[in-house]
């Protein structure tokens, strides 16, 4: 199966970057408005074993993807499994590494399996991968945004 994976180092915390991730709606933020992601249910904090329902629009088509937290590490390790959705197999992994600088190296580790039938004909690895990439390039200034903002005390879980 393939694995994708990309580092963005963030001048805060691992805690401050962990309690964003924990939080559903936070990080709806980090998607493009275009994909029209919402949230259809879901804590508003993430814990193990968590379950949130996604629906969004990609590849013109209307998508819906259940993920559930199957690894939880407080302030180092959050690893969401798609229990529903487009791909076969999607785990991602949000791994923080504090560096001596007091940055954090936020890790994030996808590995899927493209989807069959006539969205595999569309999904193939590359188009996957730069699908991703694009992605990450396009969220990467506003993840740096959200984890110095004081939008809300991130710190409650």
């Amino acid at each position: 199966m393939p694995n994708w994976s990309i580092t963005t180092s963030l001048n805060q915390t691992p805690s401050r970057i962990f309690a964003l991730l924990c939080q559903p709606l936070q990080r709806l933020k980090l998607t493009p408005p275009e994909w029209n992601l919402r949230v259809k249910s879901g804590p508003a904090i993430l814990l193990p074993g968590s379950r949130v329902a996604y629906q969004g629009k990609r590849w013109g088509l209307s998508l819906n993807m259940e993920v559930e937290v199957v690894e939880y590490q407080t302030d180092s390790i959050l690893t969401e499994n798609q229990i529903r959705g487009p791909f076969p197999h999607w785990l991602h992994q949000h791994h923080l590494q504090p560096n001596p600088d007091g940055s954090t190296s936020l890790v994030e580790t996808i590995t899927y399996e493209a989807p069959k039938g006539l969205l595999g004909q569309l999904l193939n690895q590359d188009r996957i991968e730069k699908d991703l990439e694009a992605l990450y390039r396009w969220r990467e200034p506003i993840i740096r945004e959200l984890v110095l903002a004081s939008i809300t005390d991130l710190s409650q879980r």
